[in-house]
């Protein structure tokens, strides 16, 4: 009789810790959809409550995401993410960014983020370490995951990233006008609209001028204040000046290494991803 009723209280104290476990986990937003989507493995309909790495797998409508504390994303069709408290992370597809300045999308270990409250951007998956980043409205930064920062992309401007694999980084090659400052020489990126420090010779030469830049990051050096890398010139060639072009000029040749990010212009862009509440996906421009 005394061990039946040790092993009902050794059930019932189970039970009750399952239930504080549960209890413990609080939901950290919701998502909804015009169709049926897949919640970790099951399918729903309609919405669904997230919590801390709920895996969401779309079919043919887009999902929602929102967060308790206003962070609000777009999934898109055929697409699969999850859901952290502070991110969606895109394991396929695309996924869009709706203005919310604390909630990035990671991809490819890249976390790309609004830089203004009314910033949106669409994120796109194209292969193993390949990345699509468009900025529909507002400018968008990109981060690579030891927070440096990659690039800057201005509104109406698609950049293609893939990440590297260490030690396989090839020259990086930059245009842009230099500017010296406290004895600094310092070039921001037309393509990425990064601010990068020059170091090497001769560069005198180069104050004032639209330059084209070969050269390697010097990952010792700290760079000055303002820059995000530090760059050892191999070589330059003084350029004829951006007359008419953006700060950002999308340069289809120019490619650029930062932090283990190769980073290109791209044509294109301008697609947003849409909500209906038909199953079926609306494309706008």
């Amino acid at each position: 009789m005394y061990q039946n009723i040790v092993r009902v209280f050794a059930v019932m104290t189970l039970a009750g810790s399952l239930a504080c476990a549960l209890a413990a986990t609080p939901a950290i937003g919701m998502v909804s959809a015009g169709g049926s989507f897949q919640v970790d493995g099951a399918r729903v309909s309609g919405n669904a409550t997230l919590f801390e790495g709920t895996v969401i797998e779309t079919d043919r409508a887009p999902s929602e995401v929102q967060w308790l504390h206003g962070g609000r994303m777009i999934l898109g069709a055929d697409s699969r993410g999850k859901v952290c408290r502070d991110r969606l992370v895109l394991e396929r597809g695309q996924g869009q960014i709706a203005g919310a300045t604390r909630y990035p999308i990671e991809a490819a270990t890249l976390r790309i983020l609004a830089a203004q409250p009314d910033s949106t951007a669409l994120v796109a998956l194209d292969g193993p370490g390949q990345i699509h980043v468009s900025a529909l409205a507002g400018s968008v930064r990109v981060m690579n995951p030891d927070g440096i920062l990659v690039a800057n992309i201005a509104s109406g401007h698609t950049l293609e990233m893939e990440t590297q694999v260490a030690g396989a980084a090839a020259p990086s090659r930059l245009t842009g006008t230099v500017l010296q400052r406290d004895g600094h020489y310092l070039l921001t990126d037309e393509t990425t609209g990064i601010t990068l420090e020059l170091k090497g010779e001769n560069l005198d030469a180069t104050i004032g001028r639209r330059v084209e830049v070969t050269g390697t990051i010097d990952t010792s050096a700290k760079p000055l204040a303002g820059a995000s890398q530090t760059i050892q010139v191999l070589e330059y060639k003084i350029l004829a000046p951006n007359l008419g072009h953006t700060a950002t000029g999308m340069t289809r040749h120019t490619k650029i290494v930062i932090a283990g990010v190769a980073v290109a212009a791209a044509t294109g862009g301008g697609l947003a991803i849409g909500l209906t509440r038909e199953d079926k996906t609306s494309i706008s421009r």
